[in-house]
């Protein structure tokens, strides 16, 4: 079974998410996540379904998409470059190529640099110049658009109304168990979960979410029969603007290693 491709298919997703049944569906659906779950932020609308889902989705979202678009603003003269800020760069010139001598140097020069206050005002200016901008951006990323630890109110919802929409061929059912809510198209062949997509299986995690929506047992059973195989944490840099996969190694020592990617 194949989930729908997401992030290489968001285009025709994002055409349709100004609709005024999509956009009913989006806030009842959500109020009533909010409600149901007694989470104490209330309903805004100016907020993304990431923003109330669980976990630190929108964080590491929100981080990737912020520095995407200060670069691009300062590229175009909107936004002023740092002059404050170290200069990596010319500081390993200066150590001649002596990587290990610069970011010793880099280190305590950003550490004088954040207490000085320098880094806050500019971060604030940027926050001010990127705001026209960040609402436009998010709505282009799926990413924006998943409800963690939200299935049973966002899928039978939301995700049923995109797959009539971008299927509108296809006979769609709700899925649904104790574990997890899905949809899936009657010949079993098809899967439309954003929230278990996964842009690296071969399926888009399309089989993970039916298995995980048609299982009887307890959370710990499924785990042991379908083990994931779980890939190395990404984690974003903000300071030094790169994805590192974090790597633990079980040992005595423990050891955490970043790998940059």
């Amino acid at each position: 079974m194949i989930n729908f491709d997401f992030k290489n298919n968001w285009s025709e997703i994002v055409k349709r998410l100004d609709y005024h049944s999509v956009q009913c569906i989006i806030k009842s659906s959500i109020k009533k996540y909010l409600r149901d779950t007694d989470h104490p932020r209330k309903y805004n609308k100016e907020l993304f379904p990431c923003q109330y889902g669980e976990g630190d989705n929108y964080e590491i979202i929100n981080d990737e998409i912020e520095d995407e678009l200060k670069e691009r603003l300062i590229k175009d003269g909107i936004i002023s470059k740092d002059w404050d800020a170290p200069d990596y760069e010319n500081i390993l010139k200066k150590c001649k190529g002596d990587d290990i001598k610069a970011n010793e140097i880099y280190d305590k020069k950003y550490e004088k640099y954040e207490e000085s206050g320098k880094w806050y005002r500019y971060e604030s200016y940027c926050q001010d110049k990127m705001k026209p901008y960040i609402h436009d951006i998010m709505k282009q990323n799926y990413k924006s658009y998943k409800l963690r630890g939200g299935c049973h109110w966002w899928n039978n919802t939301f995700g049923l109304k995109m797959a009539t929409y971008i299927f509108p061929k296809e006979k769609w059912e709700v899925v649904s168990n104790h574990l997890h809510t899905t949809i899936v198209n009657k010949n079993r062949t098809k899967v439309f979960d954003i929230l278990l997509y996964d842009e690296d299986a071969d399926d888009f995690g399309g089989s993970h979410a039916y298995n995980y929506a048609t299982f009887e047992g307890t959370q710990e059973e499924f785990d042991k029969l379908y083990p994931i195989i779980e890939k190395p944490k990404k984690i974003y840099n903000k300071k030094d603007k790169k994805y590192f996969s974090q790597l633990k190694i079980n040992n005595d020592s423990d050891i955490d290693i970043d790998i940059e990617v």
